[in-house]
């Protein structure tokens, strides 16, 4: 995809209570793909827009805002090329800070503000000098206005501040300026000159308390339209199960298997009583597994290292400490907290009865109440309790995932083991839940509430495969980094064959896929990196991984040739 977008990238500052403010750190040509709404910069990075409910959940505290089109931008801002344009656009992008808060029912809201105006009001909230309720833009009880997109034209996005040079007598034309800025390009004009009227004291306070109560009551109504709208929802598998596979190769029938499962606990309240199983061997998609799912149904993902897990009087993490964790993930939105997809891994090691682990088997008894809508005390930390947060089971989806290479080569043994599609055959059951307990040391309290999936195992084929059909195949990413240098990198057949063949000697599965291209594409794009516009394509081959140093360079052919 090509860099004919521009946005101002901006950092986050969370305030509290659902609210944030977003200022300006700097302005970039990249590439931006509507579908996900990801904006991607030169150098790979990508970013979220600022309203998106995972930019402000995200640990990553950068998104994007005033995205426009680069061929657009020159006119727009009155110069004549883009290089001229773009940081004209900077300087006035900088002129803004964002307020963007989350009402309570979910629906995300913006207020640009003038920073040069506001800047002072700004820094006391942030100093905890002032509050939000001091911040006039919103209102009696935070009144917002929904945020809308896009923002067209460029003038409803940036306004031009007056000029230094302004005289003095003009204050007073530049405070009401100022309050036009702060609405300008999220409001319709009715709603802005409603809030100007409501700073400059022009409506009654009991038509506020009023409009207070009314906001309300019309937030509450929309939470449980909400709510029961979710309930009555079927989830589309084919349409997650298509998404999945263009990450997730060569774990087609699994895949399916295992979203029917999900799709069928969360239409049936009854059916999420048990939890769900995967295994495999390393690096064959577990964990992204889930968490793909978890990304196409909307829902919050978490993955918690089980191995870190204790029972109460052992030193180690708790699930109370790892639900705060999710808490804070989902910007303490605690209702959303309680819908997550919920991933415990390496669950095969708490199986273990040797003296490593000495809280042991313990930990799976522990995990077993989740099942049951339980309700845990969230905090950040047991011991100190400072702040607690109730939060409930009921609605989550729990994995668990491990590879139980012990399991399954006992299984083998015994001409046992799961089918085509990835289920085990119902003759067999008693024989694969009997090596899980007795071989892979998991309690019968635990196997009885959970459904066992296996997903594929990697062979060089499917290895192979991952490299050249992925979505996210290391190979595809490098060929996008390259290419926005201006340089085609071609990946040779033996170079997919070598790299695949070193994940099946160090046992690494898709693990490893990553790092081993990122080593060997280093030294050419160091090259084609400080030689930008010198070389049409880059070949790398079977001689590149083994010596990163070994690529071929095709020159760009000048024009005059």
């Amino acid at each position: 995809m090509e860099n004919d977008y521009v946005a101002t990238i901006m950092d986050r500052v969370y305030l509290g209570d659902q609210n944030f403010f977003f200022f300006h750190s700097f302005t970039t040509p990249g590439s931006y793909d509507p579908k996900s709404k990801i904006f991607t910069d030169q150098n790979g990075l990508e970013y979220m827009p600022i309203t998106s409910p995972d930019a402000l959940q995200s640990e990553v505290t950068r998104g994007f805002n005033n995205l426009v089109k680069m061929s657009d931008l020159p006119k727009e801002v009155g110069k004549a090329t883009i290089d001229e344009a773009i940081p004209e656009y900077d300087e006035l992008c900088s002129r803004f800070v964002c307020y963007v808060s989350v009402a309570n029912n979910g629906i995300i809201f913006v207020i640009p503000m003038n920073y040069i105006a506001m800047k002072d009001h700004i820094n006391d909230i942030i100093q905890g000098t002032k509050t939000l309720d001091d911040l006039q833009v919103s209102g009696v009880d935070k009144v917002v206005i929904p945020y809308q997109q896009p923002l067209e034209p460029l003038e409803q996005r940036v306004t031009i501040t007056p000029d230094e040079g302004e005289k003095e007598d003009e204050a007073e034309d530049e405070e009401e300026e100022t309050k036009q800025v702060m609405f300008q390009g999220v409001l319709t004009p009715e709603q802005s000159q409603f809030l100007k009227d409501m700073l400059d004291g022009k409506i009654p306070l009991e038509k506020l308390r009023e409009l207070r109560e009314q906001i309300k009551r019309e937030a509450q109504e929309t939470v449980i339209e909400g709510e029961d709208r979710e309930l009555n929802k079927r989830i589309n598998i084919d349409e997650i199960y298509q998404n999945v596979i263009k990450t997730l190769i060569a774990q087609d029938e699994p895949a399916r298997n295992v979203i029917a499962e999900i799709t069928r606990k969360i239409e049936n309240e009854e059916c999420n009583e048990r939890g769900i199983l995967i295994t495999g061997q390393t690096g064959c998609g577990k964990t992204e597994l889930m968490k793909l799912i978890a990304k196409y149904l909307g829902r919050p993902f978490i993955k918690i290292d089980s191995t870190q897990l204790t029972v109460p009087g052992y030193v180690g993490k708790n699930l109370e400490e790892e639900f705060w964790k999710l808490y804070i993930k989902c910007g303490r939105n605690k209702e959303k907290a309680e819908r997550a997809v919920v991933c415990f891994g390496e669950i095969d090691k708490k199986g273990s009865s040797s003296k490593e682990d000495i809280s042991g088997r313990g930990v799976l008894n522990v995990l077993l109440p989740v099942f049951d809508g339980t309700t845990y005390d969230a905090c950040e930390n047991v011991q100190a309790k400072t702040e607690v947060v109730p939060i409930e089971t009921r609605n989550m989806i729990f994995a668990f995932d491990g590879a139980f290479e012990d399991v399954y080569k006992e299984l083998n043994k015994r001409g046992i083991g799961f089918g085509s599609t990835a289920v085990v055959s119902k003759d067999d059951e008693g024989e694969v839940l009997k090596a899980f307990m007795d071989v892979g040391q998991m309690s019968a309290e635990f196997m009885g509430r959970v459904d066992i999936f296996k997903l594929n195992d990697m062979n060089l084929e499917n290895l192979e495969r991952v490299l050249r059909e992925s979505d996210k195949s290391p190979v595809l990413t490098q060929q996008k980094v390259f290419g926005r240098l201006g340089t085609k990198l071609t990946a040779k057949d033996d170079f997919i064959e070598e790299i695949a063949q070193r994940a099946i000697k160090r046992k690494s599965g898709c693990r490893g896929l990553d790092s081993a291209v990122n080593r060997a594409t280093l030294n050419a794009y160091d090259d084609v990196h400080c030689h930008e516009g010198e070389y049409d394509e880059v070949i790398i081959g079977r001689e590149t991984v083994q010596n990163p140093k070994q690529y071929v360079k095709i020159p760009r052919k000048s024009s005059e040739e």
